[in-house]
């Protein structure tokens, strides 16, 4: 491994190594928001949401003919982000009830490593993860993918289901169960 992540403090908080300030993605100020039943869905302005849409794919999880039947990219990426969350409580057998989740889609890998470093003290080389404390997934654009996304949803499915959260070996095993079975 040796990689490391360096840090850099200014007068204006923690910046990471590429200069982005880590508080950038917690404001989402002029940033597209799409709201769905499980999921607000904010999209950092550079990127553009037919091409996130086309990222996920539920083909493998709702049949052909049951396919959702919005009009518009966003509508489209709305009833995707539903649906794998559905298939994701289905697959733990876990429901937890009122649970709605934030996804943050940036453009850049540096701008998810730096609010990972804001709150851990540490950056990561995970293209996605999921925060508790704030209800927020993060991934960039270019990681997105129905099983990344899974993966981080049910996350956020255990952590709401018990009352205690289970050790995070267990809940990442359960949450690799997911991914794995997605499209069964």
């Amino acid at each position: 491994m040796g990689w490391q992540w360096v840090l850099m403090v200014t007068a204006s908080g923690l910046l990471a190594a590429g200069g982005i300030p880590a508080g950038e993605l917690e404001d989402t100020s002029g940033w597209p928001r799409i709201d769905s039943r499980y999921c607000t869905i904010w999209l950092e302005p550079s990127l553009e949401v037919k091409t996130i849409n086309q990222r996920l794919k539920t083909w493998m999880i709702r049949p052909t003919g049951l396919r959702p039947t919005a009009d518009t990219p966003e509508a489209q990426l709305a009833a995707k982000c539903d649906t794998i969350f559905r298939r994701a409580q289905e697959l733990l057998d876990m429901y937890p009830p009122g649970v709605h989740v934030t996804v943050k889609i940036t453009s850049t890998q540096d701008a998810i490593q730096s609010v990972h470093a804001a709150r851990y003290g540490i950056g990561t080389e995970a293209i996605a993860f999921y925060v508790f404390e704030n209800n927020t997934i993060y991934t960039t654009g270019k990681d997105l993918s129905t099983s990344v996304l899974a993966h981080e949803m049910a996350h956020c499915i255990i952590d709401h289901y018990f009352g205690v959260r289970p050790p995070r070996k267990i809940e990442e095993m359960l949450a690799m169960y997911v991914d794995a079975h997605l499209g069964e």
